[in-house]
């Protein structure tokens, strides 16, 4: 029943990971074969783990149930609580194709980093694992490593997809069995936003040609071409085109994607962190700091707060 529904909620490609033997009506829910009891104290001292792990996250927890409280229940953790909604609508969608194998999903936003911590915790201790997690895909190897202990093989309900997903990014979430055992929200695209009325206003021109000027940014080239003309309009000390990442690498996976690069090596071949796309891109980068064309992104992201 609960694969089925998971094949359900994976018309929205999702990247999720499903657990064996992890579902109840208890948030105390345990994942198959990863834990035993010894009768000297080894499984309470794993369930204390689990709730040491958390402790520190409790206050920033997000916590919201959907569908049909009647139904099988399934617990879901995130780190977005988007995420966690998105799954809410995809409940009611089944559970009004369904009506006959309703679900009820509690969803629970954690921090990033306690998300994780958390969930490996569980999973090692044997105890306390979900139905289903939002597992960032920096952070899937470290659980597809147990996937002959507490992960559960996608293919047959991935099968019907697959025409209409990405291989290359389903490929990430396979095992080295070949199976798949997780699945992604999206492809990863790179798009690269730009303040058009700042813009305008900045070089004197309208938006519309601002938009042109866009439009035609083809290579790297291009980009700081324009971002040159915006710097030296606006005039300002200060004010900057764009920002440079210290906390993340997806400017170097935008690089190796260009050049058909890939540091791991894959399966097959060793890995290989000295690449020229990378060495490329950082030259780059390190150029754009130097001129004032580009500062560094507040907080090392520019998807964290201080980065809006």
């Amino acid at each position: 029943m609960r694969r089925k529904v998971f094949s359900a909620l994976m018309c929205a490609a999702m990247v999720t990971s499903l657990f064996a033997g992890c579902g109840s009506s208890d948030s105390s829910t345990t994942a198959s074969n990863s834990g035993s009891t010894t009768g000297d104290g080894t499984e309470a001292a794993a369930e204390d783990a689990v709730e040491d792990a958390t402790e520190s996250a409790e206050s920033d927890v997000v916590t919201n149930t959907f569908g049909d409280p009647n139904g099988t229940h399934l617990e879901m953790w995130t780190f977005v609580e988007l995420h966690g909604q998105h799954y809410g609508k995809m409940a009611e969608v089944w559970n009004e194709e369904h009506p006959d194998q309703t679900i009820e999903i509690t969803c629970t936003t954690y921090p990033y980093a306690d998300m994780h911590t958390k969930l490996l915790t569980a999973l090692q201790a044997g105890t306390g694992a979900p139905d289903i997690c939002d597992v960032e895909v920096g952070q899937f190897p470290n659980v597809v490593a147990g996937l002959d202990q507490w992960l559960v093989p996608l293919d047959d309900y991935a099968a019907p997809y697959m025409e209409t997903m990405v291989k290359a990014r389903m490929d990430t979430y396979a095992g080295e069995d070949g199976h798949y055992y997780g699945a992604p929200y999206h492809v990863g695209a790179t798009v690269m936003y730009y303040n058009v009325a700042a813009m305008a206003e900045a070089m004197g021109i309208s938006e519309d040609e601002v938009t042109a000027k866009i439009d035609s940014v083809v290579t790297w080239d291009d980009y700081q071409a324009l971002g040159d003309e915006y710097v030296a309009a606006i005039g300002e000390e200060g004010k900057y085109f764009t920002s440079v990442d210290t906390g993340g690498t997806d400017w170097l996976w935008l690089a190796m994607a260009e050049y058909g690069d890939d540091w791991t090596g894959g399966f097959d071949n060793p890995a290989n962190v000295q690449l020229d796309s990378v060495q490329k891109m950082l030259e780059m980068q390190q150029s754009w700091l130097d001129s004032g064309f580009a500062e560094v992104s507040p907080d090392g992201h520019v998807d964290l707060e201080a980065g809006f």
